[in-house]
């Protein structure tokens, strides 16, 4: 723990000489992530998949808001969808329109939250943005994963339907929709975003409880919670579901999520100390559990130590 105590220190000091610099490559890393997924999933228009121009956006990224990234990817989205087919792009708009009401009304602050939730998927590993969010955000957060993993859903859809939807007639925008959206919204992904919605608010609330290594309970019951709506899913709804790989990205991403948290949060749990003091009308009870500064820890033992009267 110490270990990761003063790494953080060391990196939080850095951070705090140089946060112009990092906050650059961030974007640039956050920016180049996302184009390069688009880039994999819907690679329709062959000047908006080149690899310089992709580079170009993200290097203007950097000098752009955080909150201008997801838009970045919806544009290009968009602009794939539409060099696929007509049906496609009126489709991506729609359903990007509709996600942007949502996320701008809501979660403006949680752009992290909806840029990497497509990303996590990608590399299967879908409960790992949800985990971070219920230890970091609030409930709330569900507007950004939620639609973020709809959007993973739209490429992947687009991605193995290109071909049918190139044979099928011209005009025939209906039969595109519906070929689109059917396979999109399928009993797999209601699964998969109510399990991710699930486990965040389950994350959240047992972070917030004043137990010991509430945080790391945290990310062991929303594991939990993910794999037993999966598994409810596959049995009521006959879901496909493929429970082997569900398991082994569960597990990565809570080990992901455990090993973030002791940057976050390296918390002395066995150094806690329970103070007690009143004033005319109350006893106040707080427990204090002191943080890993490198090697030193503050508190010696756990212990009950009352404090002088605090008069109102």
């Amino acid at each position: 723990m110490s270990l990761f105590g003063g790494l953080k220190d060391k990196l939080y000091r850095a951070y705090a000489r140089h946060s112009q610099l990092f906050d650059a490559a961030g974007k640039f890393l956050l920016c180049g992530g996302m184009c390069i997924l688009i880039r994999e999933a819907v690679p329709f228009h062959a000047l908006l998949s080149n690899l310089l121009l992709l580079g170009v956006i993200s290097a203007i990224a950097m000098l752009l808001p955080l909150q201008v990234i997801p838009v970045i990817g919806a544009v290009l989205i968009t602009a794939q969808s539409f060099a696929l087919d007509i049906a496609a792009g009126g489709a991506a708009a729609a359903l990007l329109l509709v996600f942007f009401l949502l996320f701008f009304r809501f979660v403006p602050d949680d752009t992290l939250a909806a840029v990497l939730t497509p990303m996590a998927m990608f590399f299967g590993l879908d409960p790992f943005i949800p985990i971070c969010c219920g230890l970091r955000r609030s409930p709330a957060s569900v507007f950004a994963v939620c639609p973020g993993a709809v959007v993973y859903a739209f490429l992947r859809t687009l991605s193995e339907e290109a071909d049918v939807i190139r044979g099928m007639e011209t005009k025939d925008y209906v039969g595109k929709l519906q070929l689109i959206l059917g396979n999109m919204f399928t009993d797999s992904l209601v699964v998969i975003v109510l399990g991710m919605a699930a486990c965040l608010v389950t994350v959240y609330a047992v972070r917030c409880l004043s137990a010991d290594y509430a945080p790391y309970l945290g990310i062991l019951l929303g594991g939990l919670v993910y794999i037993l709506f999966l598994l409810l899913g596959r049995a009521v709804l006959n879901a496909e579901l493929y429970l082997p790989s569900a398991l082994v990205g569960t597990a990565a991403a809570a080990a992901a999520a455990y090993l973030l948290l002791l940057f976050w949060m390296p918390l002395r749990y066995a150094k806690s100390e329970y103070l007690r003091f009143e004033d005319d009308d109350y006893y106040y009870y707080v427990k204090a559990i002191p943080k890993a500064h490198g090697a030193s820890y503050p508190g010696e033992s756990a212990s009950f130590r009352e404090v002088p009267n605090q008069k109102s």
